[in-house]
């Protein structure tokens, strides 16, 4: 009969080699977890030096027997062996390199973007912040930029595990990635192989691109922090690398070549003609512009900034849009929301949620010829009757607005206009409302957005704005948590069980023999 002790002391080694079992499996599966897999890994080591130590005497039969010492010359190989693995697994990871099988290449970088990193000789960091599911999926896009240039680093963030890291970084969404090169760092929010590549390429590029905010003329100051003043808008375009200048245009002689982009936003008294054509004659030389105007009642103050826009094929009428439907509570319809955005125009990519325009004017093409520039209007209020483009400003000062057939404009209304020229690089974007930015809408992130992707759109600062190639050509194939776990438990658990169990048959068999 069996000892109850030699039955308790080898339960105990059962024990003990289940506690291999899953301390290889922590390593495997959560590699990022150091600190709970260094506690199993000691835990288990110490366990099994104190089962050898307590079961010493029946050790010592193998000691001076012949299998102990074949044990300990095998054990020695499988140690060079698995030194050499190392050494070949690190100049693996440091110089990676795959082959991609599938039939449009979907688990390539797209010949942009591998253009794009082979020129870069510098380190960057790319972290992802985010829980353990998003990690993984992110993290296969990533090491793709990873197999193309061995200087970048991928540090995965559990924002549950290591909130300092979150709170240092100021990370406030899960699934952020965080590019950083030579001190300057970029965050984005979304995992695509063309946001992640213009990221990079923002922190990059050899010059920042410059932005000319005009002044004199009442606008929206970027210098003025309170809530009439738009130092929220400089100070996310400063975190993207813009260099913000303000400048009076009635003091230049001309707008500098290395002006990017040239943003008039709110004025209140007129501009000269001089100054029209000034920036005239800057757009006409390939020049960006950016408008935001805001409707009068006493009297249209910009007849001539109105002309030159519609020289762009943009039209911006000194109205009131209403829109009776949907509007912020309380504006009885002067502000307008829009919640739904259909249009494929970066301008107009923005995540679900409302962006709202306190007293706004309507867009429309210009009657004249617009032949040379590529229009859009694709940010438009409710349908008629919900929602017109009032012509009476003293309906709205009275608090009465009421459709006119023959003065007003019948929804929907544009508030925001688009034109490019097409055999030219000139942009021009017009919006009929400047306040919907100012710091006293801090808050409301979406009307931000849709300003910054107004500012890179036109100044595009090197970036692809798509990538010519099939449709999905710059989106990886990701494994779900079924696959992969499938995946972990065939090759963790079920294939070393299996060879275990023919290793231990074959001993048998062999010792019988």
């Amino acid at each position: 009969m069996v000892e109850p002790k030699t039955v308790f002391k080898n339960f105990l080694w059962v024990i003990c080699a289940l506690m291999y079992l899953v301390t290889a499996s922590l390593w495997v599966v959560l590699p990022d977890t150091l600190t709970l897999n260094l506690s199993t890994a000691l835990f288990t080591l110490g366990f099994s030096i104190l089962m050898i130590i307590w079961d010493r005497r029946k050790f010592q039969k193998y000691y001076n027997g012949p299998y102990f010492y074949k044990l300990v010359s095998l054990s020695i190989s499988m140690i060079l062996v698995f030194c050499v693995l190392a050494v070949v697994n690190y100049l693996a990871y440091k110089h990676p390199r795959q082959v991609d099988i599938s039939d449009m290449e979907h688990n390539s970088l797209t010949f942009e973007t591998v253009s794009m990193l082979q020129k870069i000789k510098g380190k960057i960091i790319i972290r992802i912040f985010g829980r353990k599911a998003e990690i993984l999926a992110i993290k296969a896009l990533t090491d793709l930029y990873r197999f193309e240039n061995n200087h970048i680093e991928v540090e995965p963030v559990d924002i549950e595990l290591r909130p300092d890291l979150v709170k240092k970084h100021a990370v406030y969404k899960s699934g952020t990635i965080e590019v950083e090169y030579n001190n300057r760092v970029d965050q984005v929010t979304e995992a695509s192989e063309l946001v992640l590549t213009n990221s990079i390429l923002r922190l990059t590029r050899k010059r920042d691109p410059q932005i000319l905010f005009t002044k004199g003329h009442g606008e929206l100051s970027v210098e003025d922090k309170s809530k009439d003043g738009i130092s929220n808008v400089a100070a996310i375009l400063k975190k993207a690398y813009f260099n913000i200048i303000s400048e009076n245009t009635l003091s230049l002689f001309e707008i500098k070549e290395h002006t990017d982009l040239i943003v008039i936003w709110g004025p209140k008294t007129a501009f000269m003609r001089t100054e029209l054509q000034l920036i005239e004659n800057y757009l006409g030389r390939g020049g960006k512009l950016l408008v935001g105007l805001d409707p009068t009642f006493n009297g249209d103050k910009h007849v001539d900034l109105r002309t030159m826009l519609g020289r762009f094929g943009l039209k911006l009428d000194n109205n009131i849009v209403v829109d009776q439907v949907s509007f912020i509570d309380g504006s009885s319809g002067s502000v307008p929301m829009i919640s739904k955005i259909k249009s494929n125009h970066p301008i107009l990519s923005l995540e679900e949620g409302p962006v709202f325009f306190p007293l706004v004017s309507g867009v429309r093409p210009e009657n004249g010829d617009s032949k040379k520039f590529e229009l859009f209007f694709d940010l438009k209020t409710s349908p008629f009757p919900a929602s017109w483009a009032d012509n009476n400003p003293e309906e709205m000062v009275k608090g009465k607005v009421v459709f006119n057939q023959e003065k007003d404009f019948k929804g929907p209304v544009s508030l925001l206009g688009i034109s490019r020229q097409i055999d030219g690089p000139t942009k021009v974007v017009v919006l009929g409302n400047s306040t919907f930015v100012s710091n006293a809408y801090e808050k409301y992130g979406k009307n931000f957005n849709l300003f910054v992707n107004a500012i890179t759109w036109l100044v595009k600062d090197g970036e692809i704005a798509e990538f010519n190639l099939p449709l999905g050509k710059n989106e990886p194939v990701f494994l779900n948590r079924h696959q992969i776990g499938l995946i972990f438990y065939f090759s963790v658990l079920f294939l070393p069980i299996i060879f275990i169990g023919l290793s231990i048959w074959f001993y048998q068999r062999k010792k019988k023999l």
